[in-house]
């Protein structure tokens, strides 16, 4: 990998030593797990470096896909007003990924942990930095704590939703691995929902993934918030909400609708989202 993948944008060099500094004592995380770790066993819950597991993903894939995304971007942020500082934390051992404002700049992070997790895989990597991005340009509906770290930041619906429809989508369309997903081994069904949507090849190809991205993310969701039902690949019939979800997690099949109906230019499931 070129070692400008690990470098920090140019605009990032304004930031003084002083702030980035201080944030480690003041993140609050807005995160796909919000975990209180001294209530959690260290084990389940932290995959260290040298610890062995199914996740497909590697230092270098981490670092690719994490800075892949977030380069898409970089105009974006620019033109938003905000400063974005990437800390991605490849030995950290604990499971999660983040974005918090904190004295004038969005922390954005993600932890080895994380990828480390039995099942995923580095286009899941590719969908959750996508669903940090989506807290800061995801748009309404925002989070509305009142507390000013949370001013402005997209609530974890729309951060999935602008995860599939919006990011995924335009980074897996200039990754030169994306078409070679149509000659991979998938379930039937994944390839019955991509070929009744896209109209090309490629648009195939970038469905497949996103869904593979989904899978791995599947096993974070299990995991982290086992408590919140199934993950199953696929639409289905839920209970709408009586109002929108601003500042918790839908439940797991809520956030799997969530991504598909991103994924397929839907609108946004009712089981979150009240017009």
């Amino acid at each position: 990998m070129s070692e400008r993948l690990y470098k920090l944008p140019m605009l990032l060099l304004k930031l003084s030593k002083k702030a980035i500094f201080s944030l480690s004592m003041k993140v609050i995380l807005l995160s796909l797990t919000l975990l209180s770790l001294t209530s959690l066993s260290a084990k389940k819950y932290s995959y260290g470096v040298d610890e062995a597991t199914t996740s497909t993903v590697t230092k270098e894939s981490f670092h690719q896909h994490f800075f892949g995304v977030l380069a898409l971007y970089q105009e974006a942020f620019l033109k938003s007003g905000e400063t974005v500082v990437p800390m991605p934390e490849w030995d950290n051992p604990y499971l999660t990924a983040y974005t918090a404002r904190v004295e004038g700049i969005i922390k954005l992070g993600f932890w080895g942990g994380m990828a480390r997790i039995p099942g995923m895989n580095d286009d899941a990597v590719a969908l959750i930095t996508c669903h940090e991005v989506g807290h800061i340009l995801g748009g309404y509906p925002y989070l509305t704590l009142a507390h000013e770290m949370y001013h402005g930041i997209s609530s974890e619906g729309q951060a999935d939703y602008f995860a599939t429809r919006e990011c995924l989508k335009k980074y897996f369309r200039i990754e030169e691995e994306t078409p070679t997903y149509l000659d991979r081994e998938f379930p039937k069904t994944w390839r019955e929902l991509c070929q009744k949507g896209p109209s090309s090849s490629l648009e195939e190809a970038i469905c497949l993934r996103s869904l593979n991205a989904i899978d791995g993310f599947k096993s974070v969701v299990l995991l982290l918030k086992e408590d919140q039902g199934s993950f199953t690949m696929g639409f289905s019939s839920l209970p709408g909400a009586s109002e929108t979800l601003f500042n918790s997690y839908p439940k797991n099949q809520c956030r799997m609708q969530t991504l598909l109906a991103g994924l397929f230019d839907q609108e946004r499931p009712a089981c979150w989202f009240v017009n």
